[in-house]
């Protein structure tokens, strides 16, 4: 499983699942909206690294690329276990990368081992509130 996790919707989510039956407060709320420095992918469904397992090669391994524009790769790549899912998260410079409606689709590429993973990201499907949620 592939998914934007910086995108506010997702944020938000994972918001509520963390206060449970309590109603994220306004300043919460805006605090996830708010746009960080980097576009973060997450990656679940490997295992979980092993001691031979170098992060920072996994980072080189995966770029986000936008039809027209030079593939940005991984600024970093970092492990956590999430409930049972083992998640690995990459985080891409959005100053590196500027994205806007106009792109269409943004293509994530990694490679774990032998297995090369590729997701197309469609923008039009990636707005929340009447903006461009990344």
């Amino acid at each position: 499983r592939i998914i934007w996790a910086s995108a506010a919707p997702v944020r938000l989510a994972v918001l509520k699942l963390q206060d449970g039956v309590n109603t994220p407060t306004s300043g919460e709320v805006e605090r996830v909206s708010t746009p960080r420095d980097h576009y973060v992918i997450a990656v679940a469904g490997f295992a979980a690294p092993d001691s031979d397992t170098n992060l920072n090669t996994l980072a080189e391994k995966a770029s986000l690329t936008v039809k027209g524009k030079p593939p940005v790769q991984a600024v970093t790549c970092t492990y956590r276990k999430i409930g049972n899912a083992d998640v690995y998260f990459f985080r891409f410079l959005r100053s590196n990368l500027p994205i806007d409606e106009a792109d269409h689709d943004v293509e994530f590429k990694s490679k774990f081992g032998q297995i090369e993973l590729k997701h197309r990201f469609e923008l039009r499907s990636m707005e929340y509130e009447g903006r461009l949620a990344l």
